[in-house]
């Protein structure tokens, strides 16, 4: 990545990166390594994190680099999942399960789908409530759970779709029951044109984050074994950004550490199926949930973001994930 990218990353994030930092906290980095972060294109709270689990940030795809590569890659199609109904309503015509897609809000106004009031009513007897959240929404941030048709049309806020509200299966729910913990897939095209599981990790809840599992908001995140779909030890990102690993959910108990998740065979029969349905992203990152009855698609990422992966150690300790990626970022050679 040119000198000329990481100045203007440089220019256009330090004043958002800085507030974010002082918000969150820099457990590991001095304000040296700080001011050279951002220089050489990282974002501040993930290049602390880095530190911290991996006593450098040395060899991480750095931020600037990951923007520019997934913009190039997937920036023209990115639409079709950035725009929530747009993507729910691919993966019916795709008779991939997701879902269910009951309304949407645009501009203010509900609009219900066919059937919409109906299959809400139903879900909402069989399940006590429904999903509302941002149309364009990233991070987990504004998502509500409506308990009433009343509800629903109540709501006032930014665009955004009601989807039915997915259950999970037990080994996911008695670790944390307060949120829906989800998987996030990374699915990289390799020099064959087959889409590839190459990384996965499983949210988890916390009374933080509630409704949501995602670590910004409190959430905890543990890597999973691709071939086997077994958990490793967690990672759990406090307020002042300091991580400490974990066996066991700190607030039920539960353990996380060895712990298998459901349906591990259907989930990578899954990955190849979106994959060849949307062939035409390179990369992408998928969020899946293990239902009752099977892996449910709950979004799709055209920017799914590499932290989440690194935090567990450079991409290049895993010779097989870093030789699909270094087909698309450079700078895993550069580092």
């Amino acid at each position: 990545m040119g000198i000329r990218s990481r100045i203007r990353y440089f220019l256009r994030n330090t004043p958002k990166q800085l507030e974010r930092s002082r918000q969150r906290g820099n457990a590991a980095s001095s304000h040296l390594q700080r001011t050279m972060d951002l220089l050489q294109g990282y974002d501040l709270v993930q290049a602390d994190i880095y530190r911290q689990v991996s006593g450098s940030r040395r060899g991480m795809i750095a931020s600037v680099e990951e923007e520019q590569t997934f913009s190039r890659l997937n920036s023209y199609p990115g639409y079709i999942l950035d725009n929530k109904a747009v993507f729910a309503k691919l993966m019916e015509a795709n008779d991939i399960r997701a879902p269910k897609l009951l309304a949407v809000f645009r501009s203010g106004e509900l609009r219900w789908e066919k059937n919409g009031m109906e299959n809400a009513a139903r879900y909402l007897e069989r399940d006590g409530g429904v999903i509302i959240k941002p149309t364009f929404g990233t991070q987990g941030s504004g998502v509500e759970i409506a308990r009433s048709i009343s509800e629903i049309e109540a709501f006032s806020g930014v665009d955004s779709i009601v989807t039915e509200l997915i259950s999970q299966q037990s080994y996911s729910s008695d670790i944390f029951a307060g949120s829906l913990n989800t998987i996030r897939v990374l699915s990289v095209c390799d020099q064959a044109g087959e889409h590839i599981l190459a990384g996965a990790v499983h949210r988890f809840g916390t009374s933080r984050s509630v409704p949501v599992d995602n670590m910004h908001a409190g959430g905890l995140v543990a890597e999973i074994d691709r071939e086997s779909g077994v958990m490793t030890t967690a990672l759990d990102r406090r307020a002042d950004n300091s991580v400490g690993w974990i066996e066991r959910h700190p607030e039920t108990g539960a353990m996380i550490k060895s712990a298998q998740v459901a349906d591990w065979d259907l989930v990578k029969d899954l990955v190849r199926d979106l994959g060849q349905a949307f062939s035409y992203f390179p990369i992408i990152g998928w969020d899946i949930a293990i239902a009752p009855d099977g892996p449910v698609v709950i979004e799709g990422n055209a920017y799914p973001g590499l932290a989440l992966f690194q935090m567990f150690g450079p991409i290049s300790r895993d010779p097989y994930f870093e030789k699909l990626m270094s087909q698309y970022f450079s700078g895993l050679k550069a580092n």
